[in-house]
């Protein structure tokens, strides 16, 4: 690991948090507090859920509970004032979540006086009323995952694929249909590697308009893929990692190589998609035998 590194990643994470703590009560983008951080817009999400354990959107409404609950103990505000300022647009739905994070309805709460416990946060970080930031802990993950990385360069790689959208792990039907097309087509060859290249962040993106491209690359760019697109899988520097397991952990794996590698590392995430190759054949392997190449673009800091 390299502690200075390490060190400036977590300072540009905290100019995040400490600008969320001071504008809380107007819209907060992803595209401006990667701006803040002086990150890539392109994954600025993904670095962020990694090193704090929540999304921006789970972070930002955590923050604006707490100070509700404040408001409900030591203020005379109507629960309806307080809900709209927590950004809710009905007093029901403000119940709910809060509900969900302190265990009681507002009401009920705000009965019971006094001094409160927060709900936990997995980086330790809190509302404060000062606007300050206190008690900052990179999040480790509840299971992390620990991988292998090497750094490798990779020439642009032609690529036939499907288009995909929804949730990336509903991707099986298309690359069934891909791979149908491409052997039709005679396209599979000794280096063919099926491939899948994401284009958004599930930490920011609805499920239901998650893209995605699922398909082969070509050997012959040339050659006739049918009703398969056409395109490029991006060369340049890449961070890779293989993961063995189920494909619902490839989350954590990302997780992993966000928030722990890629600051140890002295690298930057680039703006463009990552890839996954899959590297054996899910319908003849065993999930917890699956083994998938994750390619994480990169550039020097």
């Amino acid at each position: 690991m390299k502690p200075g590194t390490r060190a400036a990643y977590e300072a540009r994470l905290l100019r995040v948090l400490l600008h969320i703590q001071r504008h809380l009560d107007r819209p907060l983008s992803v595209g401006e507090l990667a701006d803040v951080a002086a990150f890539s817009p392109f994954h600025f999400a993904r670095i962020f859920r990694a090193m704090t354990g929540e999304t921006v959107a789970e972070h930002v409404r955590r923050l604006k509970l707490e100070r509700a609950a404040g408001q409900l103990r030591f203020t005379r505000r109507t629960v309806t004032d307080i809900a709209l300022d927590a950004g809710f647009d009905t007093p029901e739905a403000f119940t709910r979540s809060f509900k969900a994070q302190f265990g009681s309805p507002p009401s009920r709460f705000r009965r019971a006086k006094g001094s409160f416990r927060p709900p936990l946060s997995p980086s330790g970080v809190h509302y404060d009323q000062d606007g300050a930031l206190r008690g900052f802990t990179p999040y480790e993950g509840a299971d992390p995952v620990t991988l292998d990385v090497s750094v490798r360069e990779f020439p642009a790689l032609p690529f036939a694929f499907l288009r995909h959208v929804g949730p990336y792990n509903e991707v099986g039907p298309v690359f069934q249909r891909a791979c149908a097309i491409a052997a039709a087509k005679g396209l599979f060859g000794p280096d063919t590697k099926v491939m899948m290249l994401s284009y958004d962040d599930p930490n920011v993106t609805d499920e239901d308009k998650l893209r995605s491209d699922a398909g082969i690359t070509l050997s012959d760019a040339a050659a006739d893929t049918g009703e398969l697109s056409r395109g490029e899988i991006a060369g340049g520097t890449y961070a890779v990692a293989v993961y063995k397991g189920p494909y619902e952990g490839l989350r954590g794996a990302y997780d992993w190589l966000y928030g722990t590698w890629l600051p140890a590392a002295g690298y930057e995430a680039d703006d463009r998609p990552c890839a996954e190759v899959y590297l054996n054949d899910p319908q003849e392997t065993a999930p917890e035998d699956l083994l998938t190449e994750l390619r994480m673009p990169v550039r020097r800091t």
